[in-house]
């Protein structure tokens, strides 16, 4: 069987992205950047620039992006996904959408859903992620769960093309 490629999920938020690089089984590394200023067309260029960067270094095969529904978003959001869209188009890379509920869905077995469930039940297969979910009932609570809606969605992704992979 063919060894899943690197996949990369990215959780975009107005001020945060979280960035996760991995597969579904093995995170290779993940961080959270931080945007001062408001959703603006330089900042969207550094966000593809930042992305384009990591699709180079890793050999990125997958996109998964974590975001607001549609209805949800602002302009400003839409056009930072078109344009991610249309990087991932140039390097002929898959790219998906999630939103918060689809990744709590697959990851959380409870009733009850929350995206600190979600960032828990991720720790069983990254487990190195233990020191930054420690940090979520701190102040800096936001900035850690953009790291995790990230892997979640980077894994879900992986664990798709996974079964595509898997012979019958």
């Amino acid at each position: 069987m063919k060894e899943p490629e690197n996949c990369l999920g990215i959780s975009l938020g107005m001020q945060r992205m979280g960035l996760a690089i991995g597969t579904a089984a093995e995170l290779i590394e993940s961080q959270v950047k931080f945007f001062d200023d408001r959703y603006t067309e330089g900042k969207i260029n550094r966000i593809v620039r930042v992305v384009e960067r990591i699709i180079i270094r890793y050999g990125i095969s997958g996109i998964a992006i974590k975001a607001p529904r549609k209805v949800s978003r602002s302009k400003e959001l839409n056009s930072a996904i078109d344009l991610l869209t249309l990087l991932a188009m140039s390097y002929d890379i898959q790219i998906v959408m999630y939103d918060v509920n689809m990744l709590e869905e697959r990851f959380i077995r409870s009733v009850n859903k929350n995206k600190k469930k979600l960032a828990s039940a991720l720790l069983h297969t990254f487990p190195e992620l233990k020191r930054y979910y420690s940090k979520i009932d701190s102040g800096k609570g936001v900035y850690y769960l953009k790291l995790f809606e990230a892997v979640a969605a980077m894994k879900l992704f992986s664990e798709s093309l996974e079964h595509i992979a898997d012979p019958l």
